[in-house]
C-alpha cells in the first residue's frame, strides 16, 4: 500500500516539475539586496550545505560499493528528493511562506501543480540551499537524531518506543530551531501567512508557530524510518518483500519510503495552510526580496502596489482568489 501511494506521488511530482522545466524556470533577482547581511548569511549557509553534500555523498557511495547495493542512507536521498516537492505547496491557495531572493534560486514549481489557484504561486524563489537541504540535510539531521536515539537507549534502557519518539521529537525542535532561527531574523524566510499568536522573535521576522512546531514532524519522521529496523536490520519500508528480486525489493522500498516521508510533509501542510485561513495582518517590515511581488502588505513601503494576488491574508479587502464561474451579473 505504502508503494503505491509513493507511485502516485513520483507520478504527481514528475509531472508539475516536467511542466515547470519546460516553461524554463528561471532565478528570481529584481528585488535581491546583496547589501543587506542577509546576503551574507545565505552565502554561509548555501557554503555548509555544499559541505554536508559532499560528505554525505562519499560516505553514502562507499556503503554502496562496499555492500554492492543501495543502502538504505541512499534511498533516503531519493525519498527526499520527493520530499521536496512539497515544501512550497503551502502557498498552493494563498501566500503563506516566502522566501528571499538573496538566495541562490529558481522560481517555484507550484503554479504547475494540477489543483493550484494562488496566481502568484509561481513566482516565489525556490532556493538551491532548500533543493539540497531536503535530499541531504534531512538525512545528516536523521544521522545526528539517531545518535541521540541510541545515547537515550544505553541511558535508560526500558524507555518504549513512544518515549524514545517524543525524544526525538523535542531534539528535533532544538535542531530545527537552529537551523531556522538565523533565517527568521535574516528575512531570509518567513510564514507570514500564520497566526502571530505565539511567535517568536518580533513581527518583522515572526517565527510562527505553525512552522516552529511542524517543523520537527519531519525531521522526527526521518530519524525513526531509519532507526527503527526488525532482528533481520529492515526498516519499515523494506519488510516483506523476500519473495521479490532484488531490483523490485528496491523499488518497492524506495516507492515506501517517498510514502511516508511524504506524509509528513502533509501533516506540515494540513496545519499552516488552515493556519493561514487565520493569518493575523503581515508584518509591514519585510524588506522587498523577501515580499517578491507574491502580494499586497499595506503599510508596507518596500513593494509597489498592487500584486496580482491583492491584498494578504489578514489584510483590509483580502478575497481568496478562487475562480469564479459566474460572471459579473450574476449569470453563469
Amino acid at each position: 500500500m505504502l508503494a503505491a501511494v509513493g507511485a502516485v506521488i513520483v507520478v504527481y511530482a514528475l509531472w508539475t516539475w516536467g511542466a515547470w522545466l519546460l516553461d524554463g524556470p528561471a532565478p528570481v533577482t529584481a528585488s535581491r539586496d546583496s547589501s543587506s547581511p542577509s546576503w551574507w548569511v545565505a552565502r554561509v549557509y548555501e557554503s555548509i550545505i555544499v559541505v554536508v553534500v559532499v560528505v554525505l555523498s562519499v560516505r553514502i557511495i562507499r556503503q554502496c560499493r562496499r555492500e554492492r547495493r543501495l543502502v538504505f542512507d541512499a534511498v533516503m536521498v531519493i525519498a527526499g528528493f520527493f520530499t521536496l516537492f512539497w515544501d512550497p505547496m503551502v502557498n498552493w491557495m494563498q501566500p503563506n511562506f516566502m522566501y528571499s531572493s538573496n538566495w541562490l534560486n529558481l522560481n517555484t514549481w507550484v503554479a504547475h501543480a494540477p489543483g493550484v489557484v494562488n496566481p502568484t504561486a509561481g513566482i516565489m524563489p525556490q532556493p538551491v540551499f532548500i533543493m539540497l537541504i531536503y535530499p541531504f540535510g534531512l538525512l545528516g539531521f536523521a544521522i545526528v537524531l539517531n545518535h541521540g536515539m541510541r545515547w537515550m537507549q544505553r541511558r535508560f534502557p526500558r524507555i518504549n518506543n513512544v518515549g524514545l519518539i517524543a525524544f526525538t521529537y523535542a531534539y528535533g525542535w532544538l535542531l530545527a530551531f537552529c537551523l531556522e532561527a538565523p533565517t527568521f531574523l535574516s528575512n531570509l524566510w518567513g510564514l507570514p501567512g500564520a497566526p502571530a499568536r505565539f511567535s517568536l522573535f518580533p513581527n518583522d521576522q515572526r517565527f510562527a508557530w505553525a512552522e516552529y512546531i511542524t517543523t520537527s514532524i519531519v525531521f522526527t519522521t526521518f530519524a525513526a524510518v531509519r532507526y527503527f529496523r526488525n532482528d533481520r536490520g529492515e526498516t519499515i519500508g523494506e519488510r516483506g518483500l523476500d519473495a521479490m528480486n532484488p531490483a523490485a525489493r528496491t523499488t518497492v522500498s524506495i516507492l515506501a519510503t517517498i510514502a511516508m516521508f511524504a506524509m509528513s510533509m502533509w501533516v506540515l501542510l494540513l496545519i499552516q495552510i488552515p493556519a493561514g485561513l487565520h493569518s493575523s495582518p503581515y508584518p509591514e517590515g519585510y524588506p522587498a526580496h523577501q515580499i517578491n511581488g507574491l502580494c499586497d502588505i499595506p503599510g508596507n513601503p518596500n513593494w509597489p502596489q498592487p500584486t496580482e494576488y491583492g491584498p494578504c491574508p489578514g489584510s483590509p479587502g483580502f478575497r481568496m482568489p478562487v475562480k469564479n464561474t459566474f460572471e459579473p451579473d450574476g449569470s453563469p
